[in-house]
Parts: structure tokens; sequence; C-alpha cells
């Protein structure tokens, strides 16, 4: 409407075509498999941590993405959708799944589920930006506030793969009970005590379409560097139990008995390549 409207047709822009981006009609180049949120986040991401996990030819990849009712990748932006889902690879459990990001949001998500359960009313939270959030933890939930602010985080009783735990058991157990149970048989106030079960992570931008010439087939399809990404993602995948310092080596002995958590043998190095 108005001044913006002019200045988009200034630009050259085809308003119907934006207004059907921002409406969700073409989600997926927003929100979809492979789309421009992804792609910013990874490079972004990448930047202001100081990794170089993130790092790909978003540009290169760019030119050769094309529209047409979904979005599909030229033959010759193979390689560059290639490496960035090698970037996604090496980013979750470099930076977003790392275990010090992973204690702090969950420790933020105990705090504010305390908050709410003691009759905040969390429809006012949607409300909020981090820093009123924040104060919100700091006037209800104290010490985890100094916790957070101060990096006096908790630590990892366990912290294992899928190797140490059966998967399917795992997947069916509540969080919530889980840490009633093993703080009520350590002996300690359930609020330092935090499971964490992450869903495995669906790498939906294998099935992606990729345009071979004579043919329109998924990314998981048309590359094999991306069938072996796929299924080595699950490598990535860790569940942990973490707690106060002091109660680190109860709730490992409690927890790793709750679980069921297998003892795999450390391998060197030439044991794995020969």
């Amino acid at each position: 409407h108005g001044e913006l409207k002019d200045v988009l047709n200034d630009l050259g822009y085809n308003l119907r075509k934006l207004s059907d981006i921002v409406s969700g009609k073409k989600q997926s180049i927003v929100c979809g498999d492979i789309d421009a949120d992804r792609m910013d986040y990874l490079v972004r991401d990448a930047y202001y941590t100081g990794v170089a996990y993130g790092v790909f030819d978003i540009y290169r990849l760019i030119d050769k993405v094309k529209f047409n009712g979904e979005v599909i990748i030229e033959a010759g932006g193979l390689k560059a959708a290639e490496s960035l889902l090698i970037s996604r690879f090496l980013m979750y459990p470099t930076v977003y799944f790392h275990h010090v990001c992973r204690i702090a949001r969950k420790m933020y998500e105990k705090a504010m589920k305390r908050i709410i359960e003691n009759g905040f009313d969390a429809k006012s939270l949607l409300l909020m930006d981090d820093c009123e959030a924040m104060n919100v933890i700091k006037a209800r939930e104290r010490e985890f506030y100094d916790m957070i602010i101060n990096r006096k985080l908790f630590k990892r009783a366990i912290y294992v793969g899928r190797r140490e735990v059966d998967l399917r058991e795992i997947s069916r157990i509540n969080e919530d009970r889980a840490e009633r149970d093993i703080a009520e048989e350590v002996g300690i106030d359930e609020r330092y005590v935090i499971v964490d079960i992450p869903p495995i992570e669906e790498m939906r931008e294998v099935k992606v379409k990729v345009d071979v010439g004579d043919d329109i087939v998924s990314l998981e399809d048309a590359s094999s560097v991306v069938r072996t990404i796929k299924v080595a993602n699950i490598e990535n995948w860790r569940m942990g139990v973490y707690t106060k310092p002091e109660y680190k080596n109860k709730v490992e002995e409690v927890a790793s008995d709750y679980f069921g958590i297998r003892k795999i043998r450390q391998k060197s190095l030439d044991e794995i390549i020969f």
C-alpha cells in the first residue's frame, strides 16, 4: 500500500508474486526443504560463532534454484546443494546441538515451565522479547537466572548416542516423569535434574527436487553424498541428563541404570580406519 507499493514497483518487483510468498502460497521458497531461511541462518550463524562449517556457495545455489510450483534445483546447482547439506550436518553438533547450548536451553525451558505452573500467564510470554522474558525468570526463578547469566550451568551426568541406548524404548520415555523418578532416587529436588531426549533431526532437504536433464528426481536420489549424509546424520543424535556439579556422580549412577545405558568400548583411530 502507498509509499511501499510505489517503491517496490519502481524497483521492478511483481507485487502479486511478493504477496504469494508473504502469504505462504509459495511457502517452500521461505520455509521449505531447501529455503531462503536455511541458507541465511547457516551462513550467518557460522560467521557470528566463528566456525567455518556453515560456509557454502550460497550464491551459486540461489542462481541454480527455480520455482515451478515447488523449489527445483538445476543440475548445475547440485554440488552447491551438497555443500549446504554438509554444512548443516557439521553445524548441528558443533553449534546448535552443542552440549552447552542444549544445557542452557533446557535450563531456560525448565525455569519457564516452573513459572507457568506457578500461575504465570503463558500467553503474555508470547508478547515479550528476550530481555523481558529473562526479567520474568529473574523475578520468579532467581537461582536459574543467576546460573544462566553467569554461565554456571548444569553439567552432563550422562551424554550418550544411539549406540548406548535403545532408541525405541527411549522415545517412549516422558522427560518430566524421568526427572521426578531420578531426583527422587537421588534424594534431591527435581528442579536440579534435566532429562533431554531430543527427536532425531530429519533432514528434509534430501527431498528437494533436482532437474537432472531428462528427469526430475529427489536430491537424495541424485547424490550419493547426500545419501551418505542422511545415514550419518543419526550419529549426531545425543541424549543427556544434566544436573548441578555436586550431584553429578550420583545422578550419573541412577540415570545410567534408569535408561539402561550400555557401556561402549572406546576405539582408537587406527581401529576405526583399519
